[in-house]
């Protein structure tokens, strides 16, 4: 019999770790469905932050040092993850966007879910709160973490703003007051606009630049004897640049 009642208490223990495990991998899953299709900011924002939420909170109870402890944890852990990811993004073949970020991060959070499965850990945070946190202290932790997710999804927007991997503009000398601006790519890109500024104002050569793979596009510019241009690539809508040169027109 004590064995018997033995196996039932872990199959139903097996079963609650695996509900818990399903629902938090669930949220990480939706977040990241919401990222691919594009889904609106004011929809993907708060699915993407609870899903952070409650990974990090499953993760930081590991600790089992209370719940300021885990707080810290959880928001000081994430900042961290995320830099680095942003980091190692940078010099992989797939580059940092958006969309990269947002892969290695939720690939991230169910690898860290999957660990936790079946460790021992604190309590939930949210047990017994009731009464025993202060309103200072819960108007605390609120904006702490509301200026650790402004942070992240600021830097997730301008990011993807800015970033167009693979993508490289130069242009040779003038002759006789005119060159030729070619933009190349080693993967799919665009739609982009070519931006020129000179002393007289900002003007628009070229838009809705799209690039295949390794087929060079070229755009003519005819320049001012004596005078120093700035071409821009950027995205539409933008102003800072995804690459930019700057020409001296003068005569040769």
């Amino acid at each position: 019999m004590p064995s018997d009642t033995l196996t039932t208490q872990d199959r139903d223990t097996g079963r609650a770790v695996s509900r818990d495990l399903v629902w938090r991998a669930g949220l990480v899953l939706l977040a990241e469905l919401l990222v691919v299709i594009g889904a609106p900011t004011w929809l993907t924002t708060p699915v993407v932050v609870v899903a952070a939420l409650v990974v990090l909170e499953r993760v930081a109870r590991l600790r089992r040092r209370g719940r300021l402890d885990a707080v810290l944890v959880g928001l000081g852990g994430a900042v961290v993850v995320v830099a680095l990811t942003g980091l190692l993004l940078t010099v992989l073949p797939w580059g940092l966007t958006r969309l990269t970020w947002s892969i290695a991060l939720s690939l991230l959070a169910l690898l860290a879910l999957a660990l936790a499965e079946g460790r021992p850990a604190a309590p939930s945070l949210a047990a017994g709160l009731r009464g025993q946190v202060s309103v200072l202290t819960l108007v605390c932790t609120l904006i702490a973490g509301g200026i650790v997710t402004e942070a992240i999804v600021m830097s997730v927007v301008s990011t993807d703003q800015v970033t167009v991997p693979g993508v490289q503009m130069a242009a040779p000398p003038a002759v006789d007051g005119a060159t030729t601006v070619t933009i190349t790519s080693g993967r799919a890109a665009g739609p982009l606009d070519i931006v020129v500024e000179t002393s007289t104002g900002r003007s628009v050569l070229a838009t809705g630049i799209v690039l295949d793979p390794d087929v060079p596009v070229q755009v003519p510019l005819t320049l001012t004897a004596g005078e120093t241009v700035t071409v821009q690539l950027i995205n539409p809508g933008q102003s800072t640049p995804v690459r930019e040169l700057i020409l001296d027109g003068t005569p040769r």
